[in-house]
């Protein structure tokens, strides 16, 4: 079994598509091809529908997908078992953090983290808050990094950074602007699993009592720096961290009268893996915060 090749399968089903998948590779479109077909080979089964313009996969296409999926990871986890034997931490670390501190908080971690650990490899993973804590419980990540705080025992959880929420508005806003005209103003807002709008609208009920249905949301986006350019742009008005808003083209309006914390959080059942260990206590320490044992 070569594992290569389930990697290719998994590039191309990913991307739908065998030229972008090379690129990704760093390889030829004819050798990502002849990788496919030689696992075709070997399984016995077509796994991708030839006859159709986008590379998609075929029902026993889909179960050797998920299937290298499970081995990849395996074989990783494998991996980094028998590495941690040694006296020097190496490994790969997958780490799960949503948009606002995986732009403005992990970044310095990662620094701090690879001087003292120069041999550990990095797999960073930005999603929504909701779908990295989904990932952290399907074991796809190792280490979570979100703005909404996990339930159930079976987390390690700490408190890593507080902010603030602004409402933001385009450059040449001119009017007076307060909670009570929130119900009026086309607002640019992050998708629903987004730790952010949870914390916005949480907020907005509890202080102002004005309910989401009552807002008039223009535009969803995936991500906080497209959320600002619209805002530049002069499309609308937007509640966005405090963190990524120091160099942006827009006028502060107001600060929400809520503070909004960032976690860091791992499976209890890991907290004596030496890697993830090593991670965690780093970032205790470069965030200088007390750790009074463990959780």
């Amino acid at each position: 079994m070569n594992l290569k090749r389930f990697i290719a399968l998994m590039e191309v089903a990913d991307r739908s598509s065998f030229s972008e998948a090379a690129i990704k590779l760093g390889l030829t479109q004819p050798a990502v091809s002849k990788q496919i077909k030689t696992l075709e080979q070997e399984l016995g089964v077509t796994l991708f529908y030839r006859e159709q313009a986008n590379a998609q996969l075929t029902e026993a296409g889909v179960i050797a997908y998920q299937t290298g999926k499970r081995l990849i990871r395996e074989w990783e986890e494998l991996v980094h078992s028998c590495q941690s034997f040694g006296t020097e931490i190496t490994g790969l670390l997958h780490i799960g953090v949503s948009t606002i501190p995986g732009a403005h908080l992990l970044p310095q971690g990662l620094v701090a983290f690879r001087t003292q650990y120069p041999h550990v490899d990095l797999s960073v993973h930005v999603q929504s808050s909701a779908d990295v804590l989904a990932s952290l419980g399907q074991g796809s990540v190792d280490v979570a990094i979100v703005g909404i705080l996990p339930e159930g025992p079976e987390w390690k959880i700490e408190p890593l950074q507080h902010d603030e929420m602004y409402l933001i508005g385009p450059p040449d806003t001119d009017r007076a602007i307060g909670p009570q005209d929130l119900v009026t103003l086309p607002l640019i807002a992050r998708t629903q699993s987004s730790g952010t709008k949870r914390a916005v609208e949480n907020a907005l009920l509890d202080y102002y009592h004005i309910q989401a249905r009552e807002l008039r949301y223009i535009a969803h986006v995936e991500d906080t720096h497209t959320q600002i350019a619209m805002v530049e742009g002069g499309l609308g008005f937007a509640f966005v961290s405090s963190l990524a808003i120091n160099r942006a083209q827009v006028k502060k309006i107001f600060v929400l009268p809520v503070v909004r914390t960032f976690y860091l959080v791992i499976a209890k059942s890991n907290q004596k893996d030496r890697l993830i260990h090593a991670f965690w206590t780093l970032m205790m320490d470069h965030f200088h915060i007390e750790r009074d044992g463990e959780k």
